[in-house]
């Protein structure tokens, strides 16, 4: 059997709708039809991958944008207020996988452990009480 042009409308807009009843009024079919479509193999197989095809997209456009992403904490390294600095430095050492325990069995220093293990650790100067 092959798909209908009804069914192929329908996988075309199940994409963009929050429910397969929402996609199915679009396209002037009846939820129950769509129930019955899902339970032929080969609209189900079609169903399933018009579902993932999305997901798939959209983890590929939030990837090419990693690096846009890391160069904003990179740019926080270079703000004027001490606190920001150092909330960038906490987040770029986070994301690394660098917290206080590894700061330590890394070999770096007291006083980064501390501040890796304290953001708030400031006085009002917005200096940290290391």
């Amino acid at each position: 059997m092959s798909l209908t042009g009804q069914q192929l409308r329908f996988l075309a807009e199940r994409p963009l709708c929050k429910t397969d009843c929402e996609a199915a009024k679009r396209v002037g079919v009846r939820p129950p039809r769509v129930s019955e479509w899902k339970r032929n193999p080969e609209f189900r197989a079609a169903y399933e991958r018009a579902l993932q095809e999305p997901v798939e997209m959209a983890r590929k456009i939030l990837e090419a944008h990693l690096m846009r992403a890391a160069q904003v904490f990179v740019e926080g390294l270079d703000l004027r207020h001490y606190p920001w600095r150092l909330k960038a430095a906490v987040e770029i050492a986070d994301r690394a996988g660098l917290v206080k325990g590894q700061a330590v069995a890394m070999e770096v220093s007291p006083e980064l452990a501390e501040l890796l293990g304290n953001v708030e650790g400031e006085d009002g100067e917005g200096e940290p009480n290391v």
